[in-house]
C-alpha cells in the first residue's frame, strides 16, 4: 500500500485496487508474497508510465492472466494486443486501470466465498492470529527494546561459540597440567 502511494497512485484509489489484487492473487492460490510481486510490478508500470513487457511477464508468472484481460479491454485478440505492444507504447495509467478492471470483473468477491469454505476460514483465523501476534510482537517490543537485546543475546552466543571452537585445546592444556 506504501509504495502504490509513494508512487503516485491516489489514496482512495489504493485500497480498492489491493482488495481487487488481494482477491486475485488470493484466487491463484497463492498468498502475501504474490501480492507483493504484483504490487511492485503494477508499481513498475506506474513508474514508467508505458506498460513493458517485464512487468507482463511478471504479472503472468504469477497466474495473472493480463494478456487476456488487457486484449479484450483493447478489442484485440492476444496475438493482436502483442503486435500492438511491439510498434506502440501502451500507456501505464491506462494499463493498470484495465488490468484492475479486468481482475475485479473475474475475481471480485472471491474472498468472501472462499472465507465461506472449511480452508478459506482456517486461512482468515490463521491470518488473525498472524496479524495479533504481530502487533503483540510490537508491544513487547517497545516495552523490552527486543532489537537490542537479541543483539546482546547474539554477542553472548557468538562468544559461545569461540569458546566451543577453542574447547579442544583448552581441554589438552588442563589434561597437560593434571598430568594426563
Amino acid at each position: 500500500t506504501q509504495q502504490l502511494l509513494a508512487l503516485g497512485f491516489a489514496a482512495k484509489e489504493v485500497v480498492p485496487m489491493m482488495k481487487v489484487l488481494a482477491e486475485a492473487v488470493a484466487a491463484t492460490g497463492a498468498g502475501a508474497d504474490t501480492l507483493q510481486r504484483v504490487t511492485l510490478a503494477l508499481s513498475q508500470v506506474k513508474g514508467r508510465a508505458k506498460l513493458v513487457g517485464d512487468e507482463i511477464r511478471q504479472l503472468g508468472q504469477v497466474g495473472l492472466p493480463v494478456i487476456q484481460i488487457l486484449a479484450k479491454k483493447m478489442g484485440k485478440t492476444e496475438a493482436e494486443f502483442y503486435e500492438t505492444m511491439k510498434k506502440s507504447v501502451i500507456n501505464g495509467s491506462d494499463a493498470i486501470a484495465a488490468i484492475i478492471v479486468g481482475l475485479n470483473e473475474k475475481y471480485a468477491g472471491f474472498l468472501e466465498l472462499k472465507a465461506k469454505t472449511l480452508s478459506g476460514s482456517w486461512q482468515v483465523l490463521t491470518n488473525n492470529i498472524g496479524i495479533m501476534l504481530g502487533k503483540l510482537g510490537e508491544r513487547l517490543n517497545t516495552a523490552f527494546s527486543i532489537p537490542q537485546t537479541l543483539l546482546s543475546l547474539s554477542a553472548i552466543i557468538s562468544k559461545l561459540g569461540d569458546t566451543i571452537t577453542n574447547f579442544p585445546s583448552l581441554v589438552r592444556i588442563i589434561a597437560d597440567f593434571a598430568g594426563l
